[in-house]
């Protein structure tokens, strides 16, 4: 990385209307950075508790269980304990999300109906009173 000074900066263009070459002097020094490939991979994305998930009264009553039964928490439990409480809030997440997705395609499903509706009606009260 190093500075480059603003005369360095500066760039040209052939302007689309004139067809003139015109030179733009930066108005400020600029920092060039370069980058190269590596081959790192990129980490996996790492599954993730919404803060809603944590405060649901079923996800709660859930986690409280878990915790009554687990009578010694070391380093060892500690993981295998947090991978449960991790299990517990994603299938909860996942419950919602495919509620959801129901519930869209539900309303799509009824927005299509009304609007194969409206197509062949011609427009009096009951045109309005759909639309």
């Amino acid at each position: 990385m190093r500075l480059l000074d603003k005369e360095r900066t500066g760039f040209s263009y052939v302007d689309s209307h004139t067809r003139k070459e015109i030179y733009r002097e930066s108005d400020h020094d600029g920092v060039q950075i370069v980058l190269r490939g590596a081959l790192i991979p990129k980490p996996a994305p790492r599954a993730t508790l919404r803060s809603d998930t944590l405060s649901d009264p079923g996800v709660r009553a859930a986690i409280g269980g878990l915790l009554a039964e687990t009578t010694d928490l070391t380093t060892d439990t500690a993981d295998a304990l947090w991978n449960r409480v991790l299990h517990i809030g994603l299938e909860h997440q996942r419950v919602r999300a495919k509620a959801r997705g129901a519930r869209r395609q539900e309303i799509i499903r009824t927005i299509k109906r009304l609007q194969d509706r409206l197509k062949g009606m011609p427009e009096c009260r009951k045109y309005r009173r759909v639309a």
